[in-house]
């Protein structure tokens, strides 16, 4: 249900319990001018104090040639007393709404039109929070009057109407651009092109060397160093080098002892001068070994950064990148110890050898792959056997979806399906608390959705006594069709479970089946749920921004998840099943209902209270919890309670209540490791899982970023050695065609458009056939290829498609029924998808010649050293 939607999205996001809050503003915003004043005087103060070069100017403003290290503690502290009120009075966005519009109002009159905030002195979280209200309220305050309405944001708008004449990205934003023609086109008129961040490959140089007019840059430098050290302007057709230093920065090449090599020899690249930081917070050791004092310097004290990259002089001066000394690598910006991950994939239980490299593929880019040994017994996991003809009428033109474990459902959509799946089978959110399953358990399913639990109990003990509850027609039509798909012996009703009988309406949400129930009930907060799935987003797309680039497309979406029908639903009440059914006792009753949990439990009459073992509840509310702890204390039970899901800033709080009664006639708990065994991977030896994609990526995936998951997993009988017996990293062998498969039964794209994005998709991805339940990011995807598709899918469908759209339907049949059915499209023959194809290439190729012939013809104005941003 909700738990599922939301903690699947959270955990996506990377949140593993709550999180740290941590805001950068230089602004707060009070309700009383002295308030404000007294309120950050010292925390501002001690900011200022953090900078003795700061302060040195500071006195200097003042007319005194005092050196600073001459003054006391208090005569420092009493001009940064004075320093504070003269910037709060006349320099800082401190005060009022009031004070802090005009202060905005001045700027504005001076041709400021943006502010960007920062807070990071100390200010208490609670004031921060408050007073971000009143921020807002300056803003919408000050762009009352003459803001541009429906204006176009995009990157090649933007550089349009503010005539930008200097860019600074990263290569792989660089690369990104050039997938949309517009944005290509916006690159031409350039004068500089500022790459920088991580390594720019030679193809990727050349691409823009032909698009790009104006100059590029590639600039290299470590954090350690204050980003930027060395620079050099690409040549266009030549080599790419990191350059020279930049102004008083010095670096060497040295060998391991230290000594300067050859031009030509590569060798630790060294750096010295103004740009090198102090050191790493709390972390002696380190700095020491990545600070070292500076051999070749006259300043005392000088010290050289260790920057672990390998490099080489060449007989012009510049310097040329030749990857790492260690394992480290720079993926789409980020640093990544590929140790660490080797490390991760080596608790799996059935990795015996692991090894994970960087690779980069025919245009650069940089790709993980995890080569791994398995233990013995844990082979590749056996594809399972496809669909027999009585299954296939069974589920006839439903939607279909293969779990993990081998198992075929019918659904509404996938990203639900597999939340509900990872929190019942993986997770096993049912089986804590001292909650257990037996063989010939009566279990109670209340709420039971398209029926997973319902499936995980009836492996999770031999015949069980299944009774399931589902209202809403569509989910119970999905729930019948899968226990019939899996030919299991369980007492379906289609009613709702209440604290009367009768009739009452239920909301549904066929994209989020899980949020649906009784409308009185039912999830209706979308701000809690965009705040959570946004969080998502922003994670399965580092960088990207996508919620903000695509807010309308967002926005759309998600009215289109949570999109209402009504249904008026029969009730029935528990003590009315247990009397009809001579039911003699429930083991476990599970309840979720979204917000009716505790009329479930009042419609249980006094009597048969005793008849209930075990329960597991999902609670909505904080004070449902308290008035459903209390009636099951009065009833004998005691139970344990998991914070599932907080949401402060709706005030949401989901939590999972585990309650159990102790019988004499209790049989030997079974418990969750049995579960955690036979369920996931139900054919596999108990020592020994049998690996599957799914597997390790969610291993993984609970445990580290999403950014250093590997793309390609790739099995060997054994490790490739050198000589002297260490993995031979280069005799490794090309992912292509040697990938681990996803452990799911391969069938083939049915209609034209499946069989159109499956191309794409085996192209893109470089992987053999791929059918259309197989999940794009479980075979190696990333956000940065999906924009590439994305831009090729809008080439040969001819329409709109939202990139948001794209993560929530990651599977072939998902994307090809969105694309071919959404409200702006058409379906599209398959000859008709090639004929477009082949003429946006084509048109393509003009295009780059027309701009080729662009960049020769471009002159730079006489005067032209105007930037804008």
């Amino acid at each position: 249900g909700k738990v599922a939607l939301y903690r699947a999205a959270w955990r996506e996001a990377g949140h593993a319990g709550d999180g740290h809050v941590s805001l950068m503003l230089h602004t707060f915003v009070g309700r009383d001018l002295e308030e404000v004043r007294e309120t950050v005087r010292q925390p501002f103060t001690n900011y200022l104090m953090q900078s003795i070069g700061l302060a040195r100017n500071l006195v200097r403003s003042f007319g005194s040639d005092i050196e600073i290290e001459s003054l006391s503690n208090e005569e420092l502290k009493a001009i940064l007393n004075r320093t504070f009120d003269r910037y709060f009075e006349t320099s800082g966005l401190l005060g009022t709404p009031n004070s802090c519009l005009q202060m905005i109002n001045r700027l504005k009159g001076i041709g400021v039109d943006e502010v960007a905030c920062l807070i990071d002195f100390g200010v208490a979280h609670d004031s921060v929070m408050s007073g971000l209200r009143l921020l807002k309220s300056v803003k919408e305050r000050s762009n009352q009057q003459g803001e541009a309405a429906g204006l176009d944001y995009s990157l090649p708008a933007q550089i349009a109407r503010h005539n930008v004449t200097h860019l600074q990205c990263t290569p792989s934003m660089a690369r990104m651009l050039l997938m949309d023609p517009r944005s290509a086109e916006a690159l031409g008129s350039l004068r500089k092109l500022l790459l920088g961040g991580e390594e720019l490959p030679v193809a990727l140089a050349t691409r823009l060397g032909e698009i790009v007019s104006g100059e590029i840059h590639n600039m290299y430098g470590p954090t350690e160093t204050t980003i930027w050290s060395t620079t050099q302007e690409v040549e266009k057709g030549g080599p790419v080098s990191i350059g020279k230093p930049i102004a008083n920065t010095e670096t060497y090449v040295l060998a391991a002892d230290l000594r300067p090599v050859p031009a030509g020899v590569p060798g630790e690249l060294y750096i010295g001068g103004e740009g090198v930081v102090q050191g790493y917070l709390d972390r002696p050791e380190l700095t020491a070994e990545r600070f070292i004092p500076n051999p070749f310097g006259r300043k005392p004290g000088a010290r050289l950064y260790r920057t672990g990259d390998l490099a080489s002089f060449g007989a012009d001066g510049t310097i040329q990148f030749q990857g790492r000394l260690d394992h480290q690598v720079k993926l789409r910006g980020y640093r990544i110890e590929l140790g660490e991950i080797e490390t991760v994939l080596g608790q799996h239980p059935s990795v015996r050898e692991n090894v994970v490299v960087a690779l980069h593929d025919e245009t650069g880019e940089q790709q993980l792959a995890a080569y791994i040994v398995p233990v013995q017994g844990a082979a590749s996991a056996p594809q399972p056997a496809p669909l027999t003809p009585e299954q296939e009428a069974l589920l006839g033109e439903r939607s279909r979806h293969r779990l993990p474990n081998g198992m075929v459902v019918a659904q509404h959509s996938s990203p639900q399906t597999n939340a509900i799946y990872n929190e019942i089978f993986r997770d096993n959110v049912y089986l804590r608390g001292g909650v257990t399953l037996n063989d010939g358990d009566c279990i109670f399913d209340v709420g039971a959705n398209i029926g997973l639990f319902t499936l995980f109990a009836s492996r999770a003990c031999k015949n069980p006594r299944v009774f399931a509850f589902e209202p809403i027609p569509p989910t119970f039509d999905l729930l019948r069709t899968n226990v019939a798909l899996h030919g299991l012996d369980v007492q379906l009703f289609e009613v709702g479970v209440a604290d009367k009988t009768g009739t009452e309406q239920f909301t549904f949400y066929r994209e989020a089946s899980g949020l649906s129930g009784r409308t009185a009930y039912a999830a209706n907060d979308q701000q809690v749920t965009k705040t959570i799935i946004s969080s998502w987003l922003d994670k399965v797309a580092p960088g990207q921004n996508v919620a903000v680039q695509e807010q309308e497309q967002f926005d759309a979406a998600l009215s289109d998840v949570l999109q209402a029908e009504t249904f008026e639903c029969r009730l029935t009440t528990l003590s009315e099943v247990i009397d009809r059914h001579e039911v003699e006792r429930i083991d476990l009753l599970k309840v979720d209902v979204e917000g009716g949990e505790l009329d479930v439990l009042k419609g249980i009459r006094e009597e048969h209270w005793g008849k209930i073992r075990q329960v597991v509840i999902e609670v909505d509310t904080t004070p449902a919890l308290n008035e459903i702890e209390a009636m099951l204390t009065a009833h004998g039970f005691s139970f344990a309670v998991d914070d599932t899901i907080t949401v402060t800033e709706g005030e949401s709080y989901v939590y999972t209540l585990y309650a159990v009664r102790q019988t004499d006639d209790a049989q030997p708990p079974v418990g969750v490791e049995r579960a955690a065994a036979s369920l996931v991977a139900p054919d596999s030896a108990a020592s020994a899982q049998a690996l599957s994609l799914g597997d390790l990526r969610g291993f993984l995936k609970e445990r580290l970023p999403e950014y250093m998951i590997p793309s390609a997993f790739v099995m060997l009988d054994e490790m490739p050695l050198t000589p002297n017996g260490k993995v031979n990293r280069k005799a490794l062998p090309p992912p292509d065609g040697n990938r681990l498969g996803t452990g799911a039964a391969y069938e083939a794209p049915r209609t034209e458009a499946e069989r159109t994005i499956s191309a794409m998709w085996e192209e893109v991805l470089r992987v053999g056939r791929v059918g259309i339940h197989d999940n794009f990011f479980d075979l190696g995807g990333n956000s940065l290829l999906l924009v590439k598709l994305h831009a090729r899918l809008q080439e040969v469908f001819e329409r709109d498609i939202s990139l948001v759209e794209m993560f929530t339907k990651p599977t072939v049949g998902a994307l090809a029924q969105y694309v071919t059915g959404g409200s702006n499209g058409r379906a599209a023959t398959l000859e008709r998808g090639h004929e477009r194809a082949q003429k946006q290439t084509e048109a393509l190729k003009s295009q780059q010649q027309l701009m080729k012939e662009r960049a020769r013809k471009f002159k730079r104005p006489a005067n032209g050293n105007r930037v804008t941003a």
